[in-house]
């Protein structure tokens, strides 16, 4: 069973870095997890892309 839930303890608004042309980008800030209910053990990350925060800001 999954549950989206709360970021992990310290985890959120961390950096995405990808890879783009050689360089490290920040690309996205964490903001949840998804855990498993029965083990507790986190199974998937959630986020929120910097150009949607970037348009956010704009008031796009």
């Amino acid at each position: 069973m999954l549950h989206d839930c709360a970021t992990a303890a310290g985890s959120s608004g961390s950096p995405i870095v990808g890879v783009i042309g050689g360089d490290p980008y920040i690309v996205a800030l964490n903001n949840g997890e998804g855990k498993n209910l029965q083990t507790g053990q986190d199974i998937i990350n959630y986020a929120v892309k910097i150009s949607t925060i970037e348009e956010a800001s704009r008031g796009n």
